[in-house]
């Protein structure tokens, strides 16, 4: 939970990561239908007032190039979704586009169908869902985890509300509060725990911010 509550405040301060960079969001559930993807649809509504779009995910690399290329140009929402992750049996996932491009400041990339190439601030958040799969030592050292989990059948679940349109109605609330617990770090003077991360400026940040606001 205090990891969720991490990924919203990175994407509210994301401006202040562009230069030292932000993790990529592993979201693992034990089962489908745990609420993995709606989450990040519901992410993408508090934070950009639109749902991402979401992006399959491949082990070859040029192929991702393309996607994130695609995804630059076309998506109005900050979030990157690549949804259901899958490799086979013994293997892990892992993609050499996607490690180095969730955490570099410019994203470049080619065009589909030219010979030219697109580049923009990174000042997205990456989003990576599976299920009981695991990642390369790579991945996950430039990551941030979230475990979903589900005993029983998740299409039982019954909800009073729904998450996304609750973020659209109540967008500004949720940003005020996100902005309050930023706000009760600074009258602390905004210091820090050491967090061992491999991106250390914002763990310092995030961190800290959690730990003034008892997450």
């Amino acid at each position: 939970l205090a990891n969720a509550v991490g990924v919203l405040l990175t994407g509210l301060l994301i401006s202040h990561h562009i230069e030292t960079s932000h993790p990529l969001v592993l979201l693992d559930g034990n089962r489908p239908g745990v609420g993995k993807t709606l989450f990040v649809r519901t992410v993408g509504m508090l934070l950009d007032g639109c749902e991402p779009i979401a992006m399959t995910f491949t082990t070859d690399g040029e192929e991702l190039e393309k996607r994130i290329g695609a995804g630059i140009r076309q998506s109005k929402s900050r979030c990157f979704l690549f949804d259901n992750a899958r490799v086979p049996v013994g293997q892990v996932i892992g993609n050499d586009s996607l490690e180095s491009k969730s955490i570099m400041p410019i994203i470049t990339t080619r065009i589909l169908g030219r010979s030219e190439n697109i580049s923009r601030p990174n000042d997205m958040l990456w989003f990576l869902t599976m299920n009981d799969t695991k990642t390369n030592l790579d991945v996950l050292s430039r990551s941030l985890a979230i475990r979903f989990r589900c005993d029983g059948n998740p299409a039982e679940r019954e909800f009073s509300f729904d998450p996304v349109e609750y973020a659209r109605s109540h967008r500004i609330e949720i940003l005020a509060e996100l902005v309050s617990m930023v706000l009760v770090w600074r009258q602390h003077g905004a210091d820090s725990k050491a967090r061992k991360h491999r991106l250390p400026s914002w763990a310092r940040m995030i961190g800290g911010i959690l730990d003034h606001n008892g997450q």
